[in-house]
C-alpha cells in the first residue's frame, strides 16, 4: 500500500477543509496495515491525534444498536418482524399498517425525520433551537404520535433516514432485555470485542486521557465547545470509541462473527441477517445500487467489490467506516470536527490504496478534485467585482458583489473538463451558462459580463 500517497491525501484534506485532528485505521482482517493520527486531539494543549484517541461516532452506532436487536433476536427474546407497538407506545401507523421493528432498522417506517437529533444536538451546543419539549423517551413518543399525520409512505415501501426510529430501537432494547441500553451494548458486545475504552458516559470520556477536543466551525474559525451528550442521542449516535478499537469491531464483520479469539459475538447466520440488502436508497454516487441493511449501507460497486459502510456526524465529531467483506479490507476514520464527507474521502482512498488501485480510479474523485480547486475568491480587474466561490456538496455557490450590488447563484455541473469546467445557474425555461478556464497556473471565471481572476484559495478573504 503507497502510505505516503495516503498521507498526502490526508494532510491536503484536513488543511482545505479546517479539520484539527483525525485518525485513521486501514486493516486486513486482524492485520492491521496503517494506523496513524494527524494534527490536534487538542489544539489550546497542543496535544496530537493518535489511532487510540477517543471520538463521537455519530450515526456508526447505529450499527451497534442494529447488532444489539439481533443479539436479542438470537436470544429469542423478539422478532425484526415484532410490530413496534408489542414495546413502545407509538401509534403512528402509516397508510393503516403497523410499523415493525425491521422498518425501524431499515428507515423504512414511512415517517420523514422529525429533526430531533438536530434539535438535540443544537441545544447542547448553545443554539436557538424551537421550544419543543424533548427530553425523555416519553416526550420523543409523543412527539412522533402528534405528528403521525406528517407519514407519507406505508411502512416497507420508501427509504427516510430516521434518527428517532433508532431511539425506539434503543428503548426497546432496555425494556426486552432488562437493563440500560448502554449497559447491555458494554456487555454483550464491547467487552467481548475487548473494545473497553469505547464509550457512551460523560464521565468516562472526560477521564480519558486520550480523547478528542471537540470543535465547531463558526464563521470560518474553529471553536471549542462540550461534546453533545443526551439520552436520547445514544442509541443513534451517542458512542464514543477510537479506530484502534473501532478495528476490531470492523473484524468481527470480516470474520463472520467471532473474535480472533473464537467467541462469537453473533451467529454468521444473524449477522448474514444484518448485512442483507434491503430497503433501496435513492441515491446515484457512481458505486452501483445503494441499499440500507440493519444498521449499515450496502453499495454494490466499489471498484468491483461490495462495499459495507456508515458514516457518523454529531456536529462537533464524525466518522467513517467501511469494509470489503470480499478482501477482507477494512478502514475507520475519525476526526473532532464535523466533514463526515471528507472522511469518507479519505475512507474510499484507504480502500483503494489497500487493493493496490489508484484513488483516480474511484467514481467522481477526480471531480471532486476539480471543484475544490475552483473554489475561492476571486476578483475583476482593479477589484471592482468580486466573487466568492465555495462547495455545496457537487455544487458551487457563487457570491457575486459590485459596488452596486451583491447576488448569489448556485451553479451546477454541465461538464466538469479539467481545462474549462462548464456549470450553468437555472433559470425559468432554461439555463444560463458560467464556465471557468484553468490556463497553466491562473483559474480564470467568467461569470455574466465579467472575467474574474482567482485571487485567493479562501472563499471570502479579503473580501
Amino acid at each position: 500500500m503507497d502510505e505516503s500517497r495516503l498521507r498526502e491525501i490526508i494532510h491536503v484534506l484536513m488543511s482545505e477543509n479546517k479539520i484539527p485532528g483525525l485518525s485513521i485505521a486501514i486493516i486486513r482482517r486482524s492485520e492491521t496495515l496503517f494506523a496513524e493520527g494527524f494534527g490536534s486531539r487538542s489544539l489550546a494543549e497542543g496535544l496530537p491525534a493518535t489511532p487510540n484517541t477517543l471520538y463521537g461516532v455519530g450515526s456508526v452506532t447505529k450499527s451497534f444498536t442494529a447488532l444489539a436487536v439481533m443479539k436479542l433476536v438470537e436470544k429469542g427474546l423478539l422478532s425484526p418482524e415484532d410490530p413496534v407497538e408489542k414495546y413502545v407506545e407509538l401509534k403512528v401507523r402509516p397508510g393503516g399498517e403497523e410499523i415493525r421493528v425491521e422498518h425501524l432498522l431499515t428507515h423504512s417506517s414511512g415517517m420523514p425525520s422529525l429533526a430531533s437529533a438536530e434539535l438535540l444536538i443544537a441545544r447542547l451546543l448553545g443554539k436557538a433551537d424551537p421550544l419543543i419539549p424533548l427530553e425523555t423517551i416519553d416526550d420523543l413518543l409523543l412527539y412522533a404520535n402528534t405528528y403521525a399525520g406528517d407519514a407519507v409512505a406505508k411502512p416497507g415501501s420508501r427509504y427516510f433516514y430516521l434518527n428517532a426510529g433508532y431511539v425506539i430501537l434503543g428503548e426497546i432494547i432496555r425494556r426486552v432485555a432488562g437493563k440500560p441500553y448502554a449497559d447491555f451494548v458494554r456487555d454483550e458486545i464491547l467487552r467481548l470485542l475487548g473494545m473497553e475504552r469505547s464509550t457512551f458516559s460523560p464521565e468516562a470520556f472526560t477521564e480519558d486521557r486520550d480523547r478528542m477536543t471537540p470543535y465547531l466551525e463558526e464563521d470560518g474559525r474553529l471553536v471549542e465547545v462540550r461534546f453533545p451528550f443526551h439520552r436520547l442521542i445514544e442509541a443513534a449516535g451517542g458512542l464514543l470509541s477510537s479506530v484502534a478499537e473501532l478495528s476490531k469491531y470492523i473484524n468481527m464483520y470480516l470474520a463472520g462473527g467471532r473474535t480472533p479469539g473464537g467467541v462469537e459475538i453473533i451467529s454468521p447466520r444473524l449477522l448474514g441477517e444484518m448485512l442483507k440488502p434491503r430497503m433501496k436508497v435513492p441515491v446515484e454516487a457512481g458505486l452501483g445500487e445503494q441499499y440500507y441493511a440493519y444498521g449499515w449501507s450496502i453499495s454494490t460497486g466499489f471498484l468491483g467489490h461490495r462495499l459495507v459502510s456508515h458514516g457518523g456526524n454529531i456536529a462537533v465529531s464524525s466518522a467513517y467506516v467501511a469494509f470489503l467483506p470480499d478482501t477482507g479490507l477494512g478502514v475507520a476514520v475519525l476526526s473532532n470536527s464535523g466533514k463526515t464527507l471528507v472522511l469518507r474521502r479519505i475512507a474510499f482512498a484507504g480502500l483503494a490504496l489497500g487493493l493496490g488501485r489508484r484513488p483516480e480510479e474511484l467514481p467522481g474523485w477526480r471531480e471532486d478534485e476539480l471543484l475544490d480547486r475552483l473554489t475561492g475568491l476571486y476578483e475583476s480587474r482593479g477589484g471592482i467585482v468580486k466573487a466568492s466561490v465555495r462547495r455545496s456538496g457537487g455544487a458551487l455557490i457563487v457570491e457575486e458583489r459590485t459596488l452596486l450590488s451583491k447576488q448569489t447563484y448556485v451553479l451546477i455541473p454541465e461538464k466538469l473538463d479539467e481545462h474549462n469546467p462548464v456549470f450553468y445557474i437555472p433559470a425559468p425555461g432554461g439555463k444560463q451558462y458560467v464556465d471557468f478556464l484553468l490556463d497553466g497556473g491562473e483559474i480564470i471565471l467568467l461569470l455574466e459580463r465579467y472575467r474574474l481572476r482567482k485571487i485567493s484559495e479562501k472563499p471570502g478573504e479579503r473580501w
